[in-house]
């Protein structure tokens, strides 16, 4: 079986829209932040969870459940 890029995994993955809260993202034009959960479906599951914060001040986003891979504990990579 060929190697899948990411690109093609994520046009596959269920997606879950989020704001700072889960599952309420903020579609005016006032937001400066949006949350996405991407869950593969494939033989090889795994879990993303972007959260984009583009003002100068931090923001605290609530996680959703925990993923059903990792052990079911998010981990953070880029801070």
């Amino acid at each position: 079986m060929r190697a899948r890029t990411l690109n093609q995994l994520l046009r596959q993955a269920r997606l879950e829209w989020h704001g700072v809260r889960s599952g309420r993202p903020d579609w005016s034009d006032e937001s400066h932040s949006i949350a996405v959960t991407a869950l593969t479906l494939t033989k090889r599951i795994f879990s993303l969870y972007p959260a984009v914060n583009a003002l100068q001040e931090p923001l605290r986003f609530e996680l959703t459940a925990t993923p059903l891979v990792a052990g079911g504990h998010w981990h953070r990579w880029i801070r």
